[in-house]
């Protein structure tokens, strides 16, 4: 049974509204427990908002063969693909220091729509990003769409291998609060980016580590890699465009794809904040972000 679910930012993981029913006209609950339930969905507005921070910090640094005279073109990542974030934002380039803030301050909406508030502190070792370089990035007081997220994360850049730039990102007890729900994370992404033609980039993340939410531990893996498009950034569209995290919760074993199955078995793959949490084969819900981000 199939149910797509609107996410409120009110009551975010407290109470759902079913917005239309799955594609077979049927408008029953589903069998997906609420504390499964609950954790697939803050654990899909984590990736929306750790994506939004890797985005972000991507961004600046692509500005720095630009502006820091050590730094070099051909060694950054070309910024096409995460470009265009956190318009709003003040940001500040300390080239002693090797330091970038960038500083939303109280609060404010950037050009596709989103506001955050608070800082973003990045600290990297040279501009060229070499291989072996780190890149630590600390969250000052941050927030997405009020999900303050608190703690840092590391970027490690990775050699380039078979047509991808590669990078780690590492991080432990990353904390996302939302409401009176909790979810704190380590855990590691293994970032592959692949350019084609301009505007039809590909990156693909690997993710594992453990968790607790709301004081129960959990442990994620993915089962296949999550597969972010440039076509749907441009469309202002973050969710992966396909991929399953596997997460192991309260002895209860489920999944998050992002590519919704219709009743006639065939995939949807589109751009959008559509992804579905699986139990087992009868116990499957849809969940739709899109109202959370249009908050």
């Amino acid at each position: 049974m199939h149910l797509t679910k609107n996410i409120h930012l009110s009551i975010l993981l407290l109470l759902l509204f079913c917005s239309s029913a799955c594609d077979d006209g049927e408008n029953a609950p589903s069998d997906i427990t609420q504390a499964t339930e609950e954790l697939g969905i803050q654990y899909a507005v984590f990736e929306l908002v750790v994506n939004d921070v890797e985005s972000l910090s991507f961004d600046v640094l692509s500005e720095l063969e630009k502006k820091d005279p050590s730094g070099s073109i051909n060694t950054h990542l070309p910024d096409i693909f995460f470009y265009g974030r956190g318009s709003c934002a003040q940001i500040s380039y300390d080239y002693d220091l090797n330091t970038i803030v960038v500083d939303f301050k109280n609060g404010c909406l950037d050009n596709k729509g989103i506001f955050r508030e608070g800082k973003i502190n990045i600290f990297y070792e040279n501009a060229r990003i070499e291989p072996g370089d780190e890149i630590k990035v600390d969250f000052d007081g941050f927030k997405f769409r009020n999900q303050e997220l608190n703690g840092n994360l590391v970027i490690l850049k990775q050699p380039n291998q078979n047509f991808a730039t590669k990078y780690d990102i590492s991080f432990q007890a990353l904390e996302l609060t939302t409401g009176n729900s909790n979810l704190v994370m380590d855990g590691v992404r293994n970032l592959e980016l692949y350019f084609h033609n301009v505007g039809e980039e590909i990156l693909l993340v690997n993710k594992s580590g453990q968790g607790t939410f709301n004081g129960k531990e959990f442990t994620f893996s993915s089962q296949e890699k999550s597969r972010y498009s440039a076509v749907c950034y441009k469309n202002n569209i973050y969710l992966p465009l396909g991929g399953i995290d596997q997460i192991i919760y309260d002895e209860t074993n489920f999944n998050l794809d992002y590519v919704l199955t219709r009743s006639n078995g065939s995939a949807n793959r589109n751009c959008d904040h559509l992804f579905q949490i699986i139990e087992t084969e009868n116990s499957v819900t849809q969940i739709d972000l899109s109202p959370f981000l249009s908050q």
